[in-house]
């Protein structure tokens, strides 16, 4: 977890963060059952769960929005997914160019450059390009 200065006008924000291979900054984790994922639209605007425990948490689409545009250093963002059952099966799947608009276009996504044919999960979320949350 690290307190990332975001320089918007909403200061600071509190992100998790894996580094197994990159920075990788962590806008959902669902790992039991103890946050019910059934919000309403502003718990998804804003945020819900956790972020100082290894618990359930969504970061909210407003801060993912933030992350994806006050740092143009990094340039063009990518997506990554990492699935784990239960069982300890593992599998990941990573798009290369990943966006989501602000509110006021109703968080539009888009997302493309799926670069994991290996992975097992193959292309899952590419047609969901260019839908709102």
């Amino acid at each position: 977890r690290i307190l990332r200065d975001s320089s918007s006008t909403a200061g600071p924000m509190l992100v998790q963060c894996r580094h197994p291979d990159g920075g990788w900054e962590v806008f959902q984790n669902r790992f039991s059952s103890a946050v019910s994922f059934e919000q309403n639209w502003a718990a998804y605007s804003s945020g819900f769960g956790s972020l100082t425990t290894e618990g359930d948490f969504w970061l909210g689409l407003d801060n993912v929005h933030t992350l994806l545009t006050t740092n143009s250093l990094f340039g063009a963002y990518s997506l990554r997914f990492e699935l784990k059952a239960f069982s300890g099966q593992t599998a990941e799947a990573e798009y290369a160019k990943f966006t989501v608009d602000d509110a006021a276009a109703e968080y539009l996504m888009t997302c493309s450059g799926f670069t994991s044919p290996t992975s097992g999960l193959g292309d899952q979320f590419s047609w969901q390009s260019g839908m709102k949350f």
